[in-house]
């Protein structure tokens, strides 16, 4: 879905951003993505544990947020990044430190 929807950046419980606009509140037709799509992602959320939603990389690295703590100029998160490509193994899914260890993140 995330893929589908790569004009996002981030999709919380009760926000979202796009790539070019992390302004928020914004109007229903300026989110990015419908109400019922927005549904589906937290539905989803909640069967993962992804507490605080997910967030997505312009290279396609999209990361699955199960903590966060601080606020957006000096805060923390914890959780899964699915990277689009690696050295490795292109698709393959890496634990945090390794995914920042590539400089990606």
């Amino acid at each position: 879905m995330a893929r589908e929807d790569s004009v996002m950046s981030r999709i919380a419980y009760d926000f979202t951003w796009r790539q070019d606009s992390v302004a928020w509140p914004r109007p229903e037709p300026e989110w990015g993505i419908t109400e019922a799509r927005w549904d589906q992602y937290r539905r989803l959320f909640k069967k993962v544990g992804a507490t605080a939603g997910l967030s997505q990389d312009q290279q396609g690295n999209i990361y699955f947020l199960m903590h966060t703590e601080g606020s957006v100029v000096g805060g923390a998160s914890k959780g899964f990044v699915y990277c689009q490509t690696t050295e490795a193994s292109p698709g393959m899914i890496l634990p945090s430190g390794e995914q920042r260890n590539f400089g990606q993140a």
